[in-house]
C-alpha cells in the first residue's frame, strides 16, 4: 500500500518538524537515560542539566501528541490507540513528580518504547526488519533499565542489569542474577510476559523472512517460464498472449 500523502497544511508542516526533531533527539535522549540510570552516581550539577534536558524532552514529544490529536479525523479512535497511549505516557515527567519513589521513578523506562513506537511509522526498505530489532532493543533496554531502579543492589553494573534484561525476555533464565525484593520480581514478571510475545514475533518474523524467499524464488521461476513461453510464441509465429492470460501455476503441478 502506499504511504500517505503529506499533510501540506500549516500544523501538519509543524507536525512533521517536529517529528524529524524529536526523532533526532532520540539518541541524546537514550544517552541520558543510560547514564543517568546506568551509573546512578552523579554529581548535583549533572543531574539538574539531565533533569532539564528530560523536561524538554517530554514537552517536544507531548507537543507532538497534542498536534496528532487536533489533526486526527477521529480523535476517540486517537485517544484509545494502544500507541498513542503510551506515548503520552512517555510524555509525563515522571523524574520531576515522583523524586523519592522508586516505584513510580522506574515509569520513566516507558519512554524508551518510544523508538518501538517511531519504528512502526517508517516505511521503506527493511522495515520489518527495523521494527523488529527496536521493539526486542527496547523491550531489553526497559527491562535492564527497571531492574536498575528497583535493585540497584541485585546489578551492580549496566551490563549486568543487561545480560538479565537478555536472558529474561528470551526466557532462559541462566539464574546467575535473581531479583531478591517483591519490586524486582514484579518487574522480572512483567519482562517474562513481554519476552514471551517478543519471542513469538521474531518466530512469526523469522517464519515470514524465509516465506519471503521462496515467494521471490517462484516469482523468478515464473518469470523465466514466462519469458520462454513468449519466445516459443514468437517462434511458431503465434498471436502473443497477455501476462494475466498465462497461468503458470499448472506447469509446476
Amino acid at each position: 500500500m502506499a504511504p500517505p500523502a503529506p499533510d501540506t497544511s500549516t500544523l501538519g508542516q509543524l507536525r512533521a518538524a517536529i517529528g524529524y526533531l524529536n526523532d533526532v533527539l532520540l539518541i541524546p535522549m537514550f544517552t541520558i537515560i543510560l547514564l543517568e540510570t546506568g551509573m546512578m552516581m552523579l554529581q548535583s550539577d549533572t543531574l539538574t542539566l539531565f533533569a532539564i534536558s528530560n523536561l524538554a524532552f517530554c514537552v517536544s514529544f507531548f507537543l507532538e501528541w497534542v498536534l496528532g490529536l487536533v489533526m486526527a479525523p477521529d480523535r476517540r479512535g486517537y485517544l484509545l490507540r494502544f500507541n498513542n497511549i503510551l506515548s503520552l505516557i512517555s510524555c509525563i515527567p515522571f523524574g520531576h513528580i515522583f523524586q523519592t519513589a522508586r516505584a513510580f521513578r522506574v515509569l520513566r523506562v516507558v519512554r524508551v518504547f518510544r523508538l518501538a513506537i517511531r519504528a512502526r511509522r517508517y516505511r521503506g526498505r527493511g522495515e520489518r526488519l527495523l521494527q523488529m530489532l527496536s521493539l526486542v532493543g527496547s523491550t531489553v533496554l526497559a527491562g535492564a533499565l527497571a531492574l536498575r531502579i528497583m535493585e540497584p543492589q541485585t546489578a551492580s553494573h549496566f551490563p549486568d542489569a543487561l545480560w538479565w534484561a537478555v536472558v529474561t525476555v528470551s526466557t532462559v533464565g541462566y539464574g546467575d542474577i535473581t531479583p531478591r525484593t517483591d519490586a524486582g520480581r514484579i518487574v522480572a514478571t512483567v519482562l517474562i510476559i513481554f519476552g514471551v510475545g517478543v519471542v513469538g514475533y521474531i518466530a512469526g518474523f523469522m517464519g515470514s523472512w524465509l516465506d519471503a524467499d521462496e515467494e521471490e524464488a517462484q516469482r523468478r521461476e515464473n518469470a523465466r517460464l514466462h519469458a520462454n513461453i513468449l519466445r516459443i510464441m514468437e517462434h511458431l509465429e503465434l498471436d502473443p498472449v497477455r501476462d494475466d492470460e498465462i497461468d503458470l501455476t499448472d506447469i509446476h503441478t
